[in-house]
C-alpha cells in the first residue's frame, strides 16, 4: 500500500505537469496561430495589390498594343500609298525617257534641217551679196521688193551715208517709182537699169514719200574693179567714215 501510495503521488506529480506543460504549450500554439495568422493577412494584402498593380499594367499595355496595332495600320497605308506614287513615278520616268529619246531624235533630225537651211542661206547671201555689191555702191541703197501681191513699190532699206541717194536726199523708207521714163515694178528691173547706166550717169528718179511724189536728179557711181564686198559692209565702212568726220 504505501508502496502503491507512492507510485500513485508521483504520477499525479507527474499528471500537474503535463496538464502545466499543456497549457502552456497551447498558449505558444494560439500565439503561433496568431502570428501566422497576420502574416498571412499582410501577404493577401501584398499579392492583393500586385495583383491590382498586374491588371493595371496589363490594361496599359492593352491600350499601348491598340495604339501600335493602329499605327502600324496606318504605316501600311501610308507605305501602299508611297508604292502607288512610286510605280506613278516610275511610269512618268519611263514616258519621259520615251520622249527624251523622240525629243533627241527631233533635235537630231532639226540640226541636220538647221545644217541644210544654214547651207541653203549662205548661198542665197554669196548670190545676193554678188548682186547687191553692184547694185549698192552705184545707188548708195539697198532696195526691198515688195511682200504684198498687187504692189510693185520698191522700198528703200537702208541708204550707204554718202551715197549718191544720200546725196540727193532719199532715205530709208522712201518708194522709188521711176527710173527716167521707165515705170519700176520689180527689184531685177531696177538692177538691169543700174548695171546698164555708166559711172557718172545722171538719171532722173521719181520717188514717193508720205503719200508725195518727188523728183531728184542721182548720180550713179562705178564699181571699183575686184570690189566683192557686200552692201551691209559698204553701210558700214561709209559710217564709219561719216563718223570719224
Amino acid at each position: 500500500n504505501d508502496s502503491l501510495q507512492g507510485q500513485y503521488a508521483r504520477l499525479k506529480s507527474e499528471l500537474a505537469n503535463a496538464i502545466t506543460g499543456s497549457a502552456a504549450h497551447k498558449q505558444e500554439m494560439e500565439e503561433l496561430m496568431r502570428t501566422l495568422e497576420t502574416q498571412m493577412r499582410q501577404e493577401l494584402s501584398e499579392r492583393d495589390s500586385l495583383i491590382d498593380d498586374l491588371k493595371a499594367r496589363m490594361a496599359e499595355a492593352s491600350i499601348e498594343q491598340d495604339r501600335i496595332r493602329a499605327e502600324n495600320a496606318s504605316l501600311r497605308e501610308e507605305n501602299d500609298s508611297l508604292q502607288g506614287q512610286l510605280k506613278t513615278l516610275d511610269d512618268k520616268l519611263c514616258k519621259e525617257q520615251e520622249l527624251n529619246l523622240h525629243n533627241k531624235k527631233e533635235i537630231a533630225r532639226l540640226m541636220t534641217d538647221n545644217q541644210k537651211l544654214a547651207k541653203d542661206y549662205a548661198e542665197l547671201k554669196a548670190l545676193y551679196d554678188k548682186m547687191n555689191y553692184k547694185l549698192a555702191p552705184r545707188v548708195g541703197a539697198e532696195i526691198m521688193a515688195p511682200t504684198d501681191q498687187g504692189n510693185t513699190d520698191l522700198i528703200v532699206y537702208s541708204v550707204v551715208p554718202d551715197g549718191p541717194c544720200d546725196r540727193v536726199g532719199i532715205t530709208a523708207g522712201d518708194c522709188l517709182v521711176k527710173w527716167e521714163d521707165t515705170i519700176l515694178t520689180s527689184k531685177q528691173q531696177f538692177s538691169r537699169l543700174v548695171d546698164q547706166a555708166r559711172p557718172g550717169t545722171r538719171v532722173t528718179i521719181v520717188y514717193r514719200r508720205e503719200g508725195t511724189e518727188c523728183t531728184t536728179v542721182l548720180v550713179v557711181e562705178g564699181v571699183p574693179p575686184g570690189q566683192t564686198r557686200s552692201f551691209r559692209r559698204v553701210v558700214s565702212d561709209r559710217r564709219k567714215a561719216a563718223q570719224s568726220t
